[in-house]
């Protein structure tokens, strides 16, 4: 069985009372003051991926996803990152939009993820639907 990544934007999760109870049950304290959040776009989630040093990538499309494998060449790490309700005929490099991993090491998602909440603000990562993991902006 494979491991999916699932990533939320904070405040839409927070802003509901059965996600703070999700959120601390699975022990995530939430910040004292509540930073807003929002999907990236395109053009960042871009960024983001090509943001290591030691970082290949590899796109492709799918009927309504861009899927971008991410490869460590040093640590051999890598990550497949999928971009959703994506066409390839009306790209807009600047609109939001949602996306999750369908596989990979678990550092690296958390690298891209990161990197993504410095520009958009924090992110819930979970692993399997479980286990939620905070993300804020550094």
């Amino acid at each position: 069985m494979g491991t999916l990544y699932s990533v939320f934007v904070l405040d839409e999760i927070a802003n509901t009372q059965d996600g703070v109870d999700w959120l601390q049950k699975s022990g995530v304290g939430l910040p004292e003051h509540l930073l807003p959040g929002r999907e990236p776009t395109l053009r960042e989630i871009k960024r983001a991926a090509e943001s290591g040093e030691a970082w290949e990538l590899e796109y492709w499309t799918g009927a309504e996803s861009l899927h971008i494998t991410i490869s460590d060449k040093e640590s051999e790490a890598w990550a497949a990152l999928v971009v959703m309700d994506y066409d390839a005929r009306t790209e807009d490099p600047d609109r939001p939009y949602e996306f999750f991993f369908e596989a990979g090491h678990i550092d690296l998602v958390r690298a891209i993820v990161q990197a993504l909440a410095d520009v958009c603000g924090p992110f819930v990562l979970t692993k399997n639907g479980e286990d939620p993991e905070l993300l804020l902006p550094r």
